[in-house]
Parts: C-alpha cells; sequence; structure tokens
C-alpha cells in the first residue's frame, strides 16, 4: 500500500502545550519511536473525553497534576501511530485534542523511563526542525502541530 494513502487512526490523540514563567515548553526525549523530542501526548482511552485524557496523560509522563486545560486546537495532523490496521499497516493520521495548560502542580519529572530519556522545561527554537544523524531532532507529529499553531 502507497505510504501517500492516508489510513486515520481510529483512536484519538490528545497533546499539552506547558511553559513556564521563563516561556520554555515542557518536553520530553523519547525512547520510542518516534525518537525525539515531544511534547507530552497520547490516546484517548475509550469512555474518555479529551479533557480526561490530557490530564491523565500529564499526569503519567510528567508528574504534573492539571488544573486547567483550555482547548486550543482540534484537527487532523498526518504522524506515524504505533497502532496497526487490519491489513498489518500501521496508521499515518490521527485527529489531535491540543490543549494549553496553564494551572497546574507539582513538579515535572521523569514518570516512565522505559519510554522518556528525560522530562524538562526547555526552550524551542528553529534548529529543532532539523535532524540530526537522520532522524528528527523534534517528534515529526508535534513539529506539524507547533507549526500549525504558529509556535515554529
Amino acid at each position: 500500500m502507497p505510504q501517500s494513502v492516508k489510513r486515520y487512526c481510529p483512536g484519538q490523540s490528545v497533546g499539552a502545550i506547558i511553559r513556564n514563567k521563563k516561556g520554555d515548553f515542557l518536553c520530553l526525549f523519547r525512547l520510542k519511536k518516534p525518537i525525539g523530542l515531544a511534547l507530552p501526548a497520547g490516546h484517548i482511552e475509550k469512555g474518555e473525553t479529551p479533557e480526561q485524557a490530557i490530564k491523565r496523560e500529564v499526569l503519567e509522563e510528567t508528574g504534573l497534576m492539571v488544573d486547567k486545560a483550555d482547548l486550543i486546537w482540534r484537527g487532523f495532523i498526518e504522524n506515524e501511530c504505533s497502532l496497526k490496521d487490519e491489513n498489518g499497516f500501521y496508521y499515518n493520521a490521527h485527529q489531535w485534542w491540543i490543549y494549553d495548560i496553564s494551572e497546574w502542580r507539582g513538579q515535572p519529572r521523569l514518570q516512565e523511563p522505559g519510554k522518556h530519556k528525560f522530562v524538562k522545561f526547555m526552550p524551542l527554537n528553529k534548529r529543532m526542525m532539523k535532524k540530526l544523524k537522520g532522524q528528527p531532532v523534534f517528534d515529526p507529529a508535534w513539529l506539524n502541530i507547533l507549526k500549525t499553531l504558529n509556535i515554529f
């Protein structure tokens, strides 16, 4: 099946944009595909609302308890998925719900050492859109989202 065919994942994804007082973004470094920098994100589980999912994902990945989450964008983004369709092909597009997390409790910490190398606030810049040793520095889905939101 050609790569150009869009195979939409039946699951939906949520993502969190969390900035500290300096304007740095809470990032994590993924150790599993897609390897590289990303913002907290994950799939919405059955029976969950997107807002419940973003609070769960942020807690699972960063240890932060979300107090205020505002939906800032919803749409479809092409990105590889870890799930496969009935023919064994990976899905390559997701519906995303992106939230601005403006209030939270706790300190970010590495929660899933088997999935992430680190979790920390850091500035985002255009260098992160480039490739390093043939690999993207930043998760391609997040690059598309950040471009869509005019952050990059």
